[in-house]
């Protein structure tokens, strides 16, 4: 089962979860560590160390991914996002977002744009 780790801004919480288990469904581990820690559709890091330790975690779950999958509705992707899309690239990760973030920089770097809607896609 190929392990896949979501990055996506906590104002999408909720939808995270959705996204998680549409991936399940179609055959992927989905990962993205400490989820739960809040239920609120808001960042839950309220200091430094805290915003460390939660970026910790997610590098170390880009580590156990085969593919880091960056969900960006309308193409926001916040600065926790933008580190653990330098961290996937460092490790030479597959890159995937779900849409274009009209960022000329940041849209070079995924090997493909696929919704949370065809998630399947990603199979073949």
């Amino acid at each position: 089962m190929t392990t896949i780790c979501i990055s996506a801004s906590m104002r999408y919480r909720s939808e995270i979860k959705e996204v998680m288990g549409a991936f399940e469904k179609v055959g992927f581990k989905p990962l993205f560590p400490h989820l739960d820690v809040s239920t609120k559709n808001e960042d839950s890091a309220q200091t430094i160390a805290d915003k460390l330790f939660f970026a910790r975690a997610h590098f170390a779950a880009i580590e156990s991914s085969t593919i880091l999958y960056v969900y960006c509705p309308k193409g926001y992707i916040g600065d926790s996002v933008k580190l653990d899309i330098g961290y996937a690239l460092a490790l030479k990760k597959r890159i995937i977002f779900s849409e274009k973030t009209e960022n000329t920089t940041f849209d070079g770097y995924p090997e493909a744009f696929i919704s949370s809607d065809h998630l399947a896609d990603l199979k073949q």
